[in-house]
């Protein structure tokens, strides 16, 4: 990765239009699935997955064209390269271990074919044809029409009536009971808002950017409160702070943290059932603790979703348990649209995501998790090392980005979210690559 040997690319200068980064930026969204859970869902993944077919198309004409050169040259090939291997990997061993026909494997795994959306950005952005400041505004403004759009689905939810909460219900937005409503949308935007006005805060108007910020984090912990993402937010955004001089100014961030708490306090966020109102109250700390210890006990949790997780969890360790060449392997995915998916292969819910590392390794197995996790995590600590210096503020944005991708290993990343991780690091390359002098290009 030495910037030095770096091959020469042509530079494309003066003002170029907005028509490469608005492309970029709806193709994001058609592949980040923003419809799932929406009266547009079905209409979503058919553009969804035809963006996706495009995206593979094109990674492989990188390939076939020789523009997959310079220091990141052998990982685009690779990664086009997975994107083609994994999935018709995935449908053969769905189709030994469950007898799913091929097609219905390929299709499950259509997700991967957007790996190739990392080597394109970058090739378009070296080349000049998509300027990198003109990425990184769509980037801001795709997340600002995230969190409208995310905020608009939970009111259509609350008071649109009968009919909109069926659409949404269990997939846009979950009535997890005591945890009350939760979102269930791309948190990708979202984390690069809260990362670059961050960025933007060590630079200029620090009180109105931290606000600015405050309210993407604000999103993640009082609408979406994922538990996973809210600890890995946390550690991206004290990493941000620790590492940009904000911690000189700890006074304004806490003035502006205990004001977005008083007011997430306000939100209603736990059911108020008779039945959940004990002595734990409505903490969802508390809460999570006593569930966490009812199931170390071998008792029901009062969330659903840790019930469901324990069955899941027993159902398929005891699969791995009894297959040795299954554990090291995998099962391969199953498609939703074949038998019920999981859910109806194994007789009880399962989604891999919600197993985490555990979910990685039941359908791509032990091998593949660690040899595609070991190289993955290795490259983005190596890219967050070489980039600590940057004056970008674009860069010092994905790369918190990055971060908070880094600490979600632990939720089965890359396998399980491989376009958003290797996005981030192509958008890193190309930037990092923008920024260099152009004697070291």
């Amino acid at each position: 990765m030495s910037d030095t040997n770096q091959v020469s690319h042509p530079v494309v200068t003066g003002q170029q239009g907005w028509l490469p980064a608005a492309v970029v930026t709806v193709i994001l969204v058609l592949t980040l699935w923003y419809f799932v859970g929406t009266p547009l869902e079905q209409a979503g993944n058919l553009l969804g997955s035809v963006a996706l077919g495009l995206l593979l198309v094109c990674g492989v004409l990188l390939v076939i064209a020789g523009r997959c050169t310079g220091p990141y040259g052998l990982l685009m090939v690779t990664l086009v390269g997975a994107a083609l291997v994994i999935p018709v990997y995935s449908a053969i061993r769905a189709n030994y271990y469950y007898g799913q026909p091929l097609i219905y494997g390929l299709l499950a795994e259509r997700h991967w074919w957007g790996l190739a959306f990392g080597p394109l950005v970058y090739h378009l952005v070296v080349t000049g044809t998509l300027q990198a400041g003109k990425l990184v505004a769509c980037l801001k403004a795709l997340a600002w029409g995230s969190l409208a759009c995310y905020l608009a689905t939970v009111c259509l939810y609350l008071f649109g009536g009968e009919e909109l909460r069926a659409y949404f219900e269990l997939t846009a937005i979950s009535d997890t009971g005591h945890r009350g409503l939760r979102t269930n949308l791309p948190v990708f935007p979202i984390m690069f808002g809260a990362a670059y006005y961050l960025a933007l805060a060590g630079r200029e108007r620090a009180v109105a950017n931290i606000l600015k910020s405050g309210l993407f984090v604000f999103y993640v912990f009082f609408i979406a409160r994922g538990r996973v993402d809210m600890m890995c937010m946390a550690v991206a955004i004290l990493y941000a702070i620790c590492t940009s001089g904000l911690l000189a100014r700890w006074r304004t961030l806490v003035a502006i943290a205990v004001f977005y708490t008083v007011l997430g306090s306000l939100i209603p966020q736990y059911a108020g059932d008779d039945e959940l109102q004990d002595d734990s109250g409505s903490n969802i700390l508390v809460r999570t603790y006593l569930d966490i210890m009812a199931l170390l006990a071998g008792e029901t949790a009062t969330d659903h979703g840790l019930n469901a997780r324990r069955m899941s969890l027993a159902i398929v360790g005891s699969r791995l348990a009894d297959s040795p060449a299954t554990l090291v392997l995998g099962t391969g995915r199953v498609s939703n649209n074949w038998l019920g998916g999981f859910s109806g292969v194994l007789d009880t819910w399962f989604y891999p995501r919600e197993l985490w590392m555990v979910g990685a390794v039941f359908v791509y197995g032990l091998l593949g998790y660690l040899v595609v996790t070991a190289g993955s995590l290795l490259l983005a600590l190596k890219v967050l090392w070489r980039t600590a210096a940057t004056t970008d503020i674009g860069l010092a944005a994905c790369r918190w980005v990055l971060v908070f991708w880094v600490c979600k290993f632990i939720g089965g990343v890359p396998l399980l979210f491989p376009m958003q991780f290797f996005l981030i690091l192509f958008i890193c390359f190309a930037l990092q690559r923008e920024a260099l002098p152009r004697s070291l290009q």
